[in-house]
């Protein structure tokens, strides 16, 4: 039910405890859906910036030129594949920040104040480790949330409203 909202679903957040299958249904979804393509999977972790994901402007060959090169996730979206984000609670804010608009409007960032229109066919899927204390975001902020963390450390999902939940 979660992923027949077209044109532009709203991207999904599966939700579970460690080892309860999240990816795995995630990758089988595709096999039935779109058996000849391949997942993209996105483990993000503190080293990992914006620009890798979207893309930056480069040097070219040509002194004092500059041309936009597109990062994966750039590229995911054009081409219209699946992403799946491993552990989105586990990224930092300001990655999220950075793709707000991907979250929210299917719009990707190039870089230059503009936005590009995802594919029609451009998915996005996230997992997020929960433990058996949560049960409810209500009363949440609802631009953030604070989830239970096993691992320990704080973990948030920056305006959880932006993902449909699916919970394992």
């Amino acid at each position: 039910a979660a992923m027949c909202h077209d044109p532009y679903p709203q991207p999904i957040l599966v939700c579970g405890p460690h080892g309860s299958g999240k990816s795995s249904l995630v990758r089988e979804l595709l096999r039935l859906c779109r058996p000849d393509e391949s997942l993209i999977e996105f483990h993000i972790d503190e080293e990992t910036d914006s620009k890798t994901l979207i893309g930056s402007y480069t040097t070219t060959d040509i002194p004092g030129e500059f041309a936009w090169r597109a990062g994966a996730l750039t590229d995911a979206s054009r081409e219209g594949r699946w992403i799946l984000i491993e552990d989105l609670d586990l990224i930092p804010i300001e990655i999220q920040a950075a793709l707000v608009k991907l979250f929210e409007e299917r719009k990707i960032p190039l870089g230059n104040g503009k936005y590009e229109q995802s594919h029609p066919d451009f998915r996005i899927f996230a997992t997020c480790t929960t433990n058996a204390s949560f049960l409810s975001t209500r009363g949440q902020d609802r631009h953030s949330l604070r989830l239970g963390n096993h691992r320990g450390g704080g973990r948030q999902i920056l305006n959880p409203t932006y993902w449909r939940n699916v919970h394992i």
